[in-house]
C-alpha cells in the first residue's frame, strides 16, 4: 500500500512536470526567432531592424520605429566624417581677417525621408503577461534602389550646371550655376552616406567631381573676372556701406569701393583692378527720431532701400527695402540701436538676395516694392 501510495505520487509528480515542460515548449516555440535575434526570414543583409516592446501595440510599434531610427542614425553619423572645410582669407588695407567656413554636413533631412520607408514587419504577444513585441524595418534593396536613383539625378544635375556655367558668356549666370553645382554636390554626399549605411558592403558611389575643384573653379572666376560696387546715401550711409562691403567679402565677392578695387595674385600678393563693376548695390538709408506715448522709452526708426543692378544688362537682380525701429532711454542710444539693426539687416538681405538672384538665374527685372523710406 505504501509503495502504491509513493507511486501515485511519482505519476502525479511527472503528469506535473509534463504540464510544465509543454507550457514551456510551448512558449519556446511560440516565440518568434527575431526576438531572440538573428531571423532567417528577416536577415541582416535584406533588412536593417529594430524591436518594440510596450504594454500597448501603439507604443511597441513607436519604440521599433525609434529603434530603427536610432541604429540608422547612428551608422550615418559614423560615416559622415569627412566634413568639408575651407578658410577664406580676406585682406582689407592694414586689417587681415581670417574666417573658416565649416560645411559641416547635415543629415537630418535625407535621413528622415529614408526613415519613412520603415515598415512594421510583425508582431507577437506574449501569451502569459500580454506584452506587445513588434519588429520594424527598412527593406534594404528597396531603399537602396531609390537612393541610387537621387544620386543619379544629382550626378545629371551637376553635370548640366556645369556644361552651362562653362558655355555661357553671363557672368551671373556662370556663377549661379557652379554655386548650384557645389550645392548639389554636398546634398549628393548626404545621400551617398546613407546609401553606404544601407548597403552591407558599406560601398557608395564614387562622385564624378571633386569639392574642392568645383570651389576652386568657382572661386578662381570671381577673384578675376567678376566686380561688385556699393553706393549708399543718407543718414549713417558709411556704416551701412562697411557692412554690406563686410558681407559681401566675406562670400568671397571682390567689392569696388571709392572707384578702386584689389584682388589677390597666385602669390598672394594685392593687386589693384581695373574693371567695371557687374553688380551695382545703390541705395538711401536714414535714421530719425520719432514720438512716442511711452513715458519710459524713446525710439529711433531706420529704413534702407537698395537696388541690386546689372549694369551691362541695364536690368533690376534684386531688391531690399526693410524699416524698423528701435527703443531705449535715451535718445541717442536709441538711434545708435537702429543704426545697428540698420546695418545687420540689410548687409543680411543684400547678400541673401544676390545669392538668391544667382541661383534663380533669371533675365527679368526683379519687382520692386513700396519704398519705406519714401513713406516714412
Amino acid at each position: 500500500m505504501k509503495f502504491l501510495c509513493t507511486n501515485q505520487n511519482v505519476l502525479a509528480v511527472l503528469v506535473a512536470c509534463l504540464l510544465l515542460s509543454g507550457c514551456a515548449m510551448f512558449s519556446s516555440v511560440d516565440r518568434p526567432p527575431w526576438l531572440m535575434g538573428a531571423s532567417e526570414q528577416y536577415p541582416s543583409h535584406r533588412y536593417l531592424v529594430g524591436v518594440g516592446q510596450a504594454a500597448s501595440r501603439s507604443v511597441a510599434e513607436e519604440r521599433a520605429y525609434a529603434s530603427v531610427a536610432k541604429i540608422f542614425s547612428a551608422h550615418v553619423q559614423s560615416r559622415v566624417q569627412d566634413t568639408e572645410a575651407f578658410r577664406l582669407l580676406e585682406k582689407d588695407g592694414s586689417t587681415q581677417t581670417q574666417r573658416d567656413l565649416a560645411l559641416e554636413r547635415t543629415t537630418r533631412v535625407t535621413t528622415k525621408k529614408v526613415l519613412n520607408n520603415v515598415q512594421v514587419l510583425d508582431r507577437w504577444v506574449h501569451p502569459e503577461t500580454q506584452e506587445h513585441f513588434v519588429l520594424a524595418g527598412l527593406d534594404r534593396q528597396q531603399v537602396e534602389q531609390g537612393l541610387v536613383e537621387t544620386i543619379q539625378a544629382f550626378d545629371h544635375t551637376i553635370e548640366d550646371d556645369l556644361q552651362v556655367a562653362r558655355a555661357t558668356s553671363d557672368k551671373l549666370i556662370r556663377i549661379g550655376k557652379l554655386k548650384h553645382a557645389i550645392q548639389v554636390w554636398h546634398e549628393r554626399e548626404i545621400v551617398n552616406a546613407d546609401l553606404r549605411v544601407i548597403r552591407e558592403n558599406g560601398h557608395g558611389i564614387v562622385a564624378g567631381y571633386r569639392l574642392g575643384e568645383l570651389t576652386q573653379e568657382l572661386e578662381a572666376f570671381v577673384a578675376e573676372h567678376f566686380l561688385v560696387e556699393v553706393r549708399i546715401d543718407g543718414e549713417q550711409a558709411s556704416d551701412v556701406q562697411s557692412a554690406i562691403v563686410q558681407k559681401l567679402r566675406q562670400e568671397g565677392f571682390p567689392v569696388l569701393t571709392n572707384g578702386t578695387s584689389f584682388a589677390v595674385d597666385s602669390e598672394g600678393h594685392k593687386v589693384l583692378k581695373a574693371q567695371l563693376p557687374d553688380l551695382l548695390i545703390n541705395g538711401f538709408v536714414h535714421v530719425w527720431d520719432i514720438e512716442s506715448r511711452d513715458p519710459l522709452f524713446l525710439y529711433a526708426r531706420w529704413c534702407g532701400d537698395i537696388r541690386i543692378l546689372d549694369p551691362e544688362q541695364n536690368r533690376v537682380v534684386g531688391v531690399v527695402s526693410q524699416s524698423g525701429r528701435e527703443g531705449h532711454v535715451t535718445s541717442p542710444e536709441a538711434r545708435s540701436r537702429a543704426s545697428a539693426m540698420m546695418q545687420s539687416t540689410l548687409a543680411q538681405d543684400v547678400v541673401t538676395t544676390i545669392t538668391s538672384s544667382l541661383n534663380r538665374n533669371s533675365q527679368e527685372n526683379s519687382p520692386i516694392p513700396s519704398s519705406p523710406c519714401l513713406h516714412n
